[in-house]
Parts: C-alpha cells; sequence; structure tokens
C-alpha cells in the first residue's frame, strides 16, 4: 500500500466506509490527539465489543469489518508498546 503506515491503512479503511465523517473531525484523530494512549486502547475495545456484539441484528458483515478494523488499531497499539518495551531495554 505504497508508503502508508499500518495505521493510515487501518483508519483509511474504516473512514472509507464513513461518508458522514468528510470534512469533519474524525473522533480516532481527535482521541489520538486529545487522549491518552490507554483511553484509545480502551476505545478501540469498546468499538470492537460494540460492532461484534450488533452484527447479527444491525449491519452484519459490515459491523464484523467495522471491528475487525478497531482491533487492527487496537493491535497496532500493542505492537507500539511492545517495539518501545525492546528499544528502552536495549538503551539501558
Amino acid at each position: 500500500t505504497g508508503g502508508t503506515t499500518i495505521q493510515e491503512q487501518y483508519t483509511e479503511a474504516l473512514y472509507n466506509r464513513q461518508p458522514h465523517y468528510e470534512g469533519g473531525i474524525d473522533p480516532i484523530t481527535f482521541g489520538q490527539d486529545n487522549f491518552t494512549p490507554e483511553e484509545m486502547n480502551g476505545f478501540y475495545k469498546m468499538n470492537t465489543i460494540k460492532y461484534v456484539a450488533r452484527c447479527d441484528r444491525k449491519n452484519g458483515l459490515d459491523d464484523l469489518q467495522k471491528a475487525r478494523d478497531y482491533l487492527n488499531l487496537l493491535i497496532a497499539a500493542y505492537e507500539r508498546k511492545e517495539l518501545q518495551k525492546y528499544k528502552d531495554s536495549k538503551r539501558a
């Protein structure tokens, strides 16, 4: 995907399906700019749960794809955290 980060790929995947965010504030970018990583991880977890829990009664596959997008953002956050721990251990 030519030069985009994992985060950009997942954010793009989610918001390409959300026309109501066009030209406005996207919640992920706002959160990343204003909340702690732990708060964002909670946001990702709760949205993952929300979309999985409602998929059978609401939007089916679309909800599961949104859940996957949020889970991928959470995984990327944990990967960054593990990478930082590794880098910190090499400095010590």
